[in-house]
């Protein structure tokens, strides 16, 4: 909350969950509370009571819990629930990528990694070796240069 008026906010608003604040999350839930009044106990604002319930609905999921289960733990309806299932599925499909793409950046292939490649099926045509060293003779002058 940085840089906000924090009097406007709930006092625990972007705070960290203890486990004893899902307990009570969760028996408030049980009691049929209506996310108001949670949220007024939590001093956290609807959305948050929301989210928490949505990713504790996802990590049921991912026990293995059936739906029936989820529904009366969380109080969400099994439609809130497949679509915080859904989005968590994509976040890490997104995610992922995000990470392959970044190796592949990190590692593009040069010509003398595909020409090592054809190693491991034959012995080094002469031309293979002076394709390497002319990478490599290319890669120290550019740090040769990068370094005067």
């Amino acid at each position: 909350m940085y840089g906000l008026d924090a009097a406007k906010y709930p006092a625990n608003m972007g705070k960290a969950w203890s486990d004893d604040q899902i307990l009570q999350l969760l028996q408030g839930v049980r009691k049929k509370k209506s996310m108001e009044e949670i949220a007024e106990e939590h001093k956290r604002t609807v959305g948050g009571i929301k989210s928490r319930l949505r990713q504790l609905a996802t990590e049921y999921h991912t026990e293995g819990r059936s739906m029936e289960q989820i529904v009366k733990f969380t109080g969400l309806t099994a439609e809130e629930i497949t679509d915080a299932v859904e989005r968590r599925r994509l976040g890490q499909l997104l995610r992922e990528r995000r990470v392959k793409e970044k190796a592949a950046v990190k590692e593009p292939q040069s010509y003398r990694q595909s020409r090592i490649t054809s190693f491991t099926e034959a012995e080094p045509t002469m031309k293979d070796l002076m394709g390497i060293l002319k990478d490599i003779q290319q890669k120290l002058t550019t740090i040769l240069e990068r370094d005067t």
